[in-house]
């Protein structure tokens, strides 16, 4: 192997290549990732440290009057420990793990990959990013269908940085406006926060916000105390009941 062969690789140069085929990149919270990670090597021998598959996201932090968009990690697993690499080799390595159940749904900014990497000591790192699209769960999916049904639309979902909620430094806020039926007058939008607390139960975190009326609905809107917070829990896929359940608490505090 001769030393310019070796320094080359180091940079990347005949070094190994990685691509990761997904048996499916539709998946719901709670799903099984899985697929298999193909390696190629390239024209040296190379000992590879580890393979790390890791699964990322992004959200927004605001500073001041202004947003910065960050990345962060949500899940980890490594599918294999050190082995070597001949010149030329191929391989393959099966995979799988859980989705997170707490994994943002990939809709408005919200956006999910998995990211693949080959751990090798004093060379560039090969990589692959795969986009995953995550789909509500079936509960979320009804509460969306039942928000829809009651006039509201969904204007913008987005990951905003909060702490407290959970393991993750964010929370992904969907954002509903009154566009038509019985709260369109009442009300001027809901914003919804999704809480996995199993597979079977969701927890919903309500903000709603009513509309000003007069110059006492005018301070109250100055004061922040036309918002009303409320949580409830997700137990079935069944749209009519959580509409129902929806009406109810919107009766409330409208």
């Amino acid at each position: 192997m001769s030393f310019m062969k070796k320094m080359m690789a180091r940079v990347g140069v005949g070094s190994s290549e990685v691509d990761t085929i997904l048996n499916r990149n539709v998946l719901v919270p709670g799903e099984t990732v899985d697929g298999v990670i193909k390696i190629r090597a390239g024209s040296v021998e190379q000992t590879i440290e580890k393979i790390d598959l890791s699964l990322h996201t992004t959200y927004v932090q605001k500073k001041d009057d202004s947003k910065v968009t960050k990345s962060v990690q949500i899940a980890q697993h490594t599918v294999a420990n050190q082995f070597t690499l001949q010149p030329n080799d191929k391989r393959e390595f099966p995979f799988a793990f859980i989705l997170p159940l707490d994994a943002p749904i990939s809709k408005g900014k919200s956006n999910v990959w998995l990211q693949t990497g080959l751990d090798i000591k004093n060379a560039v790192d090969p990589q692959d990013k795969d986009m995953i699209q995550v789909a509500p769960h079936p509960y979320i999916n009804a509460f969306l269908q039942a928000v829809d049904g009651l006039g509201f639309k969904l204007r913008e979902v987005e990951n905003e940085e909060a702490h407290g909620f959970g393991r993750l430094p964010f929370i992904q806020e969907f954002e509903f406006h009154a566009t038509h039926g019985a709260f369109r007058s009442r009300l001027d939008e809901l914003e919804a926060v999704f809480q996995p607390v199993s597979k079977d139960n969701i927890r919903v975190i309500l903000e709603i916000d009513r509309k000003a009326r007069g110059f006492s609905g005018f301070l109250s809107e100055m004061l922040e105390t036309d918002e009303s917070k409320v949580q409830f829990m997700l137990t079935t896929d069944d749209v009519n009941e959580i509409q129902r359940q929806l009406t109810d608490v919107l009766n409330q505090y409208a």
